[in-house]
């Protein structure tokens, strides 16, 4: 299965895929979920890991409140994904901070 996007930190190196609404890690492994409709990025838990801003990702330290999100499906096995694309860096948001997925597991 081919992602949706590729997703990356704000010095523009790949960190993480969407498929549906799941993201995978470098390493294909489920790292968070992102509820329909939303563009947070939550644990398995449902605590809030990060936002995803374009095909970037981003923690934030301010945000707006939400009410927990609930809990989602196993995402199955999608297979590997051997693709590591780049784009250039960006300035991070206010309150914003750079992620590393692989933290998340």
């Amino acid at each position: 299965m081919t992602p949706s996007s590729y997703l990356f930190n704000s010095l523009g190196e790949y960190i993480a895929y969407q498929i549906d609404q799941y993201i995978f890690d470098t390493n294909h492994n489920w790292v968070a979920w992102i509820p329909e409709g939303d563009q947070e990025l939550y644990s398995k838990m449902g605590d809030y890991l990060a936002t995803k801003v374009e095909d970037r990702i981003y923690s934030f330290t301010r945000r707006e409140f939400k009410s927990h999100p609930g809990y989602p499906n196993f995402p199955g096995h999608f297979g590997a994904i051997d693709y590591s694309p780049s784009i250039l860096p960006s300035n991070l948001p206010a309150f914003a901070e750079d992620v590393d997925p692989s933290s998340w597991t």
